[in-house]
C-alpha cells in the first residue's frame, strides 16, 4: 500500500470517541470544529461542555491512532472493526472559496505564525494582499499531500479508498446524513452540535469570486473529489 500522507499527518486528522466507538476523519472547512465539539460532548456524556480549544486533545478527550509502523499499519488500525468510521465532505468550489475567505481575505487580525507559514508555503509573504485568483493559481502548483489541510484535495485528506468508511456525509445534506449516523450507531451528534462556527457564507458568494478560468483550475485540481463524491463540476446554484 503506497503512503498517501505521512503517518504523523494521519494521526492529526483521526479523532476517536473511545466510549462511543466513533472514528472521525476531519476535513477542515466542512464543519470539523463543530463535529469535534459534538464528539467531545458525547465522549464526556456532557452536552453542555464548551472547550476553550476544541482541537486540543487533552481538552476534548478525543484519541487518535498510533503512528508506529508507518502508513499501512495506521490504516489497519483505523479500519479495525471496533469503530464506526465517518467523515464529511463539501462541494470543492465552495470549500476552496471558504478556505480563501477564512485564511486570506477575512477575519485575519494579527498575522500569526500559522498564517505566515501558510502564506509562505504558497509563495506569499506576510504583507502581500492575496487575491482569489492568486490563491487558486498557487494551490494548483502543489501536490495534494503538500497542500494545507484547509484546501487539500478531499480524497487525499480522507484517504478515500484506503479507509473503509461506514458513512461519507456531505455538508450539503448534513442533517440527514447525521440522522443516518444516529440510526447506525445510536449516537445522535445533532443534539450535541454547537452553534455554527467560523462561517464565511462562501456558497452565497461564488459568483463574486469565480471566473471561467478559476472554475477550470478548480475543476482540474479537484477532479478526484468531483468524481469520488458525486459533485457536478459546475458552480452550484447559490439560490438553493
Amino acid at each position: 500500500m503506497e503512503a498517501r500522507l505521512p503517518a504523523a499527518e494521519i494521526c492529526k486528522i483521526v479523532h476517536i470517541s473511545a466510549r462511543k466507538k466513533l472514528l472521525y476523519v476531519a476535513v477542515p472547512k466542512v464543519a470539523c470544529t463543530s463535529i469535534k465539539i459534538a464528539l467531545s460532548r458525547a465522549e464526556r456524556d456532557n452536552p453542555d461542555f464548551n472547550p476553550e480549544k476544541p482541537h486540543n486533545r487533552k481538552e476534548n478527550l478525543l484519541q487518535s491512532v498510533s503512528c508506529k509502523g508507518g502508513y499501512e499499519a495506521a490504516i489497519e488500525r483505523i479500519n479495525a472493526p471496533a469503530f464506526f468510521r465517518f467523515t464529511f465532505v463539501r462541494n470543492p468550489f465552495v470549500r476552496v472559496l471558504s478556505a480563501y475567505l477564512d485564511k486570506f481575505a477575512e477575519r485575519q487580525g494579527p498575522i500569526r505564525r500559522a498564517r505566515v507559514n501558510r502564506r509562505a508555503k504558497l509563495g506569499f509573504d506576510a504583507s502581500t494582499p492575496v487575491s482569489f485568483t492568486m490563491f487558486v493559481d498557487a494551490l494548483a502548483q502543489q501536490r495534494a499531500a503538500d497542500m494545507d489541510v484547509h484546501w487539500r484535495v478531499q480524497t487525499e485528506q480522507t484517504l478515500f479508498g484506503d479507509i473503509r468508511y461506514d458513512l461519507v456525509g456531505r455538508m450539503e445534506s448534513f442533517s440527514s446524513d447525521m440522522a443516518r449516523l444516529a440510526e447506525s450507531t445510536g449516537v445522535d451528534l445533532r443534539a450535541l452540535m454547537p452553534p455554527p462556527h467560523n462561517r464565511t457564507d462562501a456558497k452565497c458568494r461564488l459568483t463574486d469570486f469565480y471566473t471561467p478560468g478559476i472554475v477550470d483550475i478548480v475543476r482540474r485540481v479537484y477532479a478526484p473529489d468531483f468524481d469520488a463524491f458525486g459533485y457536478t463540476d459546475t458552480l452550484p446554484d447559490q439560490t438553493v
